[in-house]
C-alpha cells in the first residue's frame, strides 16, 4: 500500500477517482447542401463536443431538426422550467450520466 495514503483497500481494489466536472460545450450545425425535396435527413446534424475539467472531449450528435436543437442548448436560462441545456450540464461530473439526462429531460 502507497504511503499516500492513510486508509487500506481491500486488495484488488481501485483508488476512488474524484469526479471532473464538465467544463465546456460546444454544439455545431453541420448541413451539407441539399436539394429541399430531398427526404434523407443525413443533410444536417447537430454535433455536441463536451470537456471536462482535464481536457477530455466527449462526442455526441442529434439526429433532429438541428437549427432548433442548437437554439435550445446555446440559450440562457429564462427561470426554472425554461432552462437552455448548456447550463443544466455546465459543472456536472460527466459520470454521472444517468442523473444529467434525467436533468435534461425535465
Amino acid at each position: 500500500m502507497s504511503d499516500d495514503y492513510d486508509f487500506d483497500l481491500p486488495a484488488g481494489s481501485a483508488l476512488p477517482t474524484p469526479p471532473c466536472e464538465i467544463v465546456e460545450l460546444r454544439a455545431h450545425l453541420l448541413r451539407a447542401i441539399n436539394d429541399i425535396g430531398d427526404v434523407d435527413s443525413a443533410t444536417e446534424t447537430l454535433l455536441i463536443e463536451i470537456v471536462d475539467a482535464d481536457g477530455r472531449v466527449g462526442i455526441g450528435e442529434a439526429d433532429t431538426a438541428s437549427a432548433a436543437a442548437l437554439a435550445l442548448v446555446l440559450m440562457d436560462d429564462v427561470h426554472l422550467w425554461c432552462r437552455g441545456l448548456r447550463s443544466v450540464v455546465l459543472g456536472r461530473d460527466p459520470i454521472q450520466m444517468a442523473g444529467i439526462w434525467d436533468d435534461l429531460a425535465r
